[in-house]
């Protein structure tokens, strides 16, 4: 009685405001679900819209544009390494189905909240798709990383 499936387009009465699951833009599992609270205007985007960021802020408002920007790319090319093979024009169909909820806050699991941010974040997902994709580490920077804490 504590667990109840949704799917995307499915919604769930709270008493007395509903929530309407989601897919959100970028994942990295088939089963991750977001969700739209349009009474708050909350997105709560799983890790979508997530970033790496050199430092912590209680707002994304309060974060380096740039830093935020790059950041977020970052993050989507770790956490949704299929964008680059993502038609561009496909991709930005699903950001038009985000956009059109008119969400006013976006709250990622990898973000500080970010109130009235997401038409630009929705604009740094766009790039996505172009972007270099995530290389990690090979074993010659692994043993260099483990000099320097020497």
């Amino acid at each position: 009685d504590r667990v109840h499936l949704l799917n995307a387009g499915q919604t769930f009465d709270l008493g007395g405001r509903s929530i309407t699951a989601l897919r959100p833009p970028t994942y990295d599992a088939p089963e991750t679900t977001g969700f739209f609270d349009p009474t708050s205007g909350a997105l709560f985007s799983a890790d979508s819209f997530g970033a790496v960021l050199p430092a912590t802020a209680p707002l994304a408002s309060d974060l380096d544009a740039q830093a935020l920007s790059e950041g977020q790319t970052l993050w989507a090319t770790v956490d949704a390494p299929w964008l680059e093979s993502v038609d561009a024009s496909v991709f930005a169909t699903t950001l038009e189905n985000v956009r059109k909820l008119g969400a006013s806050w976006v709250l990622s699991a990898h973000l500080p909240p970010a109130q009235g941010m997401t038409e630009r974040m929705l604009a740094t997902l766009a790039e996505a798709p172009g972007a270099q994709p995530f290389m990690g580490p090979d074993q010659a920077a692994l043993e260099a990383m483990l000099a320097q804490m020497v």
